[in-house]
């Protein structure tokens, strides 16, 4: 979907709630109305808000504070199934 801005909104199409292919759409530029974009920080309230990130595989933590921000969603959350340590 195209905004009038030139906005480009990448929804799921899927249902299947992986972001992962918008991810590499939006970093290759097949989105069909951007270049190819270097991302420099990832916003998100879930470890799925980050490219092929899950709770199973949390990648580097340093990359947490550096390029991954976590905004805490306190409502809910796939964090609230995770083992307290």
């Amino acid at each position: 979907m195209i905004l009038e801005s030139g906005t480009t909104i990448l929804c799921d199409q899927t249902g299947d709630q992986d972001k992962n292919p918008r991810f590499d759409a939006v970093l290759a530029g097949t989105t069909g109305s951007l270049p190819p974009v270097n991302v420099l920080a990832w916003l998100g309230d879930n470890i799925r808000d980050f490219p092929k990130l899950t709770q199973q595989s949390p990648g580097n933590e340093n990359d947490f504070g550096n390029r991954f921000f976590v905004l805490p969603n306190p409502m809910y959350g796939s964090w609230v199934n995770n083992p307290q340590r």
